[in-house]
């Protein structure tokens, strides 16, 4: 028997949703609004909350967001009731760290099920969960995934959390682990972080990030990067960077990107969010959740969705063509364009505008005084995957010549 509170402002859906759990042996409590349902689950946290998104007042996904930044309830499980198409609404509700979703109309066996599978994972609750809710006690048990001592989370998405761990030498790393969304062994998710384990470990070289350890946990497989307590490159172009800084990291990025090429594996997702800063003049490429091996696979799309991030992604993936070494390229010339020019050369708040850009339309010229770069750009950014650089080899010849 479990705690359960349902909101619903509907009185025939709480009623329904209240007899169905109750009929499963559950302790029910129903609100009609966040508002009303907040003090009791700040006071007195449930096992497991269900809540309609579209509320009187105060929505599912703000009520979402309050409840992952306390620390009584942030790790309260929280399933979204949704309406059939609301894509968008679906993935907002990801983002903040909901559990899982029910669309309307709902059923018995959809509602029993979710709600089964979600109190399943929460009895067992993980040690990295575990972690989030230590508040200062210096007497709790260190908390281990492999060789590591967990310290705190670091990011969290749909598929993963990264978490911050050190070794008994004080050695900082980066841990991967599959999220609880990813938990199951035929989501799409964890096929690819299945695929970013095997990229990681398969391919080194200096500018990518390297694999420290990697096996399983409580909760299924992890992998253990390198620390980079600089951070990301997408941190750093608020502060502005110099062309000379530009074309060195686009070497770097170049020459990591190669030797994914030499293996047969296309990243997909430069960009720089994905580019670590190892030092001032040092930098590796991570982050292999979208990599494909170009002699298995070439598939662009996750559930109908385009592999890649929109301000960076090439025309081939947009148009589901297949992808090569020159996809990358291209990414990596957007990555370019942004450091020179200080603005992405396709922007805009229209996700389709952004796409339709990348297949048919010219990127702005440089600036007079960038004017040098501008060849190679043209080439790294070509719509034809032909029209591109060979291979990121010649890409790094190309900049090297610029004598920067």
């Amino acid at each position: 028997m479990a705690q359960l509170v349902v909101i619903d402002d509907d009185d025939a859906i709480r009623g329904w949703l209240a007899a169905v759990l109750r009929a499963a042996r559950h302790q029910v409590r129903a609100f009609s609004s966040a508002e009303a349902a907040l003090p009791h689950l700040a006071q007195a946290p449930p096992d497991l909350l269900l809540s309609d998104i579209r509320l009187p007042g105060q929505s599912g996904l703000e009520l979402l967001a309050i409840l992952r930044a306390s620390q009584g309830t942030m790790l309260l499980p929280v399933i979204l009731i949704t309406s059939v198409g609301e894509r968008q609404v679906f993935r907002r509700g990801m983002e903040l760290g909901a559990d899982d979703f029910i669309t309307k109309p709902l059923t018995v066996e959809e509602v029993t099920r979710a709600v089964d599978a979600r109190l399943a994972r929460a009895h067992a609750v993980t040690s990295i969960e575990r972690v989030n809710a230590i508040s200062g006690d210096s007497n709790a048990a260190p908390i281990t995934i492999g060789p590591f001592r967990i310290e705190k989370r670091l990011a969290r998405s749909v598929g993963a959390e990264v978490y911050l761990g050190r070794s008994a030498a004080g050695i900082g790393a980066a841990i991967k682990v599959l999220s609880d969304t990813a938990a199951t062994l035929d989501d799409p998710v964890r096929e690819r972080f299945m695929r970013e384990i095997e990229t990681a470990a398969t391919v080194v070289h200096p500018n990518l990030a390297a694999v420290l350890d990697r096996g399983m946990s409580e909760r299924g497989p992890y992998v253990v990067f390198e620390y980079f307590p600089m951070g990301d490159l997408a941190s750093s172009l608020s502060r502005g960077i110099s062309p000379n800084l530009a074309c060195r990291i686009v070497v770097q990025v170049a020459a990591g990107l190669e030797a994914l090429h030499q293996a047969g594996i296309v990243h997909r997702d430069v960009k720089p969010a994905n580019i670590m800063i190892r030092s001032a003049s040092s930098f590796a490429v991570t982050d292999f959740g979208a990599a494909k091996r170009m002699r298995v696979d070439t598939s662009l799309t996750l559930n109908g969705r385009i592999i890649g991030t929109p301000s960076y992604v090439s025309p081939e993936q947009i148009t589901r063509k297949p992808v090569g070494p020159q996809t990358d390229i291209y990414s990596l010339g957007v990555v370019l364009y942004e450091l020179l020019a200080g603005s992405k050369p396709f922007a805009g708040d229209d996700f389709h505008q952004v796409l339709y850009s990348h297949v048919a339309l010219a990127p702005p010229p440089l600036p007079a005084r960038l004017a040098k770069f501008q060849p190679v750009l043209d080439r790294m950014l070509a719509k034809d995957p032909a029209a591109r650089y060979s291979s990121c080899a010649e890409l790094v010849a190309a900049v090297n010549a610029l004598a920067f």
